[in-house]
């Protein structure tokens, strides 16, 4: 009954009816067993969703394989569920499915820890300058922007500050 609470309640917050709903429903009850390994809870699976549609301002329906992609960012690197649905909401925007955000935080984390700082603080740092690194175009593209933003933390610069000087 709590599940069902919770997609009735996801479906009515996106505006969903119809086919769209039963796409939830599947999506959602998918994509539940995976989250709750991971350490997760329907409602992960509610902000995974509705963060999403938020960010992007496009209610769909999620594979169960995205939210599950967003989960493991979450869980995986600290971000936590929201941070990880707004990072990939905005990888969105250039063309990358959730499945190519992991596979991209995946070598942030890499590159990270060779360089001995803080995934997570990277991480977020790319996520909350999002739209001023999207206006720069870099050589290396995506990659460069998880180059900056280790560098940044690294010689302990913020993101704005070297955005500032890069502009």
């Amino acid at each position: 009954m709590q599940s069902d609470k919770v997609l009735r309640q996801t479906i009515l917050n996106l505006g969903m009816s119809g086919a769209k709903a039963e796409l939830m429903r599947t999506s959602f009850e998918n994509s539940a067993q995976v989250v709750a390994h991971m350490g997760g809870t329907l409602a992960d699976v509610q902000s995974i969703m509705q963060g999403y549609a938020d960010e992007t301002g496009r209610a769909r329906v999620l594979s169960s394989q995205m939210v599950q992609d967003i989960m493991a960012i979450g869980k995986g690197t600290g971000l936590g569920v929201e941070q990880a649905t707004k990072l990939g909401a905005q990888f969105e925007y250039m063309g990358f499915d959730a499945k190519s955000t992991m596979e991209y935080v995946q070598g942030v984390v890499d590159t990270s820890e060779r360089m001995g700082v803080n995934t997570t603080k990277v991480l977020k740092n790319i996520s909350d300058n999002f739209k001023k690194l999207s206006t720069f175009t870099f050589q290396a593209g995506v990659k460069g922007f998880a180059e900056m933003a280790e560098y940044a933390e690294k010689t302990r610069v913020s993101m704005t500050t070297a955005l500032d000087v890069a502009e």
